[in-house]
């Protein structure tokens, strides 16, 4: 998970500012990756991640990158900051992707 916060503070710093609104996403992503781990590391629990398992997780990511979005759009607009935090959230949804096949 350290990876995946080095893209999303990458993101959030590339002005060297973090605003509230950005706060806010960054805050509802963390939250859900967090959940999501847990949820990764329990499918793992057995060595495999059945296909059912493997549904739930991408129903995840899928809910994951809807949270930020809805949170991105509360105030009818989408600073370059919170593009870029969005951007990154899919790149580590990619990751999220490739390390449940490992």
């Amino acid at each position: 998970m350290k990876k995946v916060w080095e893209i999303l503070k990458s993101a959030a710093l590339a002005d060297n500012i973090i605003t509230e609104e950005e706060a806010n996403v960054l805050d509802q992503i963390t939250e859900n990756l967090l959940e999501y781990a847990l949820v990764l590391d329990k499918a793992w629990e057995d060595g495999i991640i059945t296909e059912e398992e493997k549904e739930f997780l991408k129903a995840a990511r899928d809910q994951i990158w809807e949270n930020a979005y809805e949170e991105v759009i509360k105030d009818r607009e989408i600073s370059m900051d919170e593009h870029r935090i969005l951007e990154a959230l899919l790149k580590v949804v990619h990751y999220l992707e490739e390390e449940e096949r490992q």
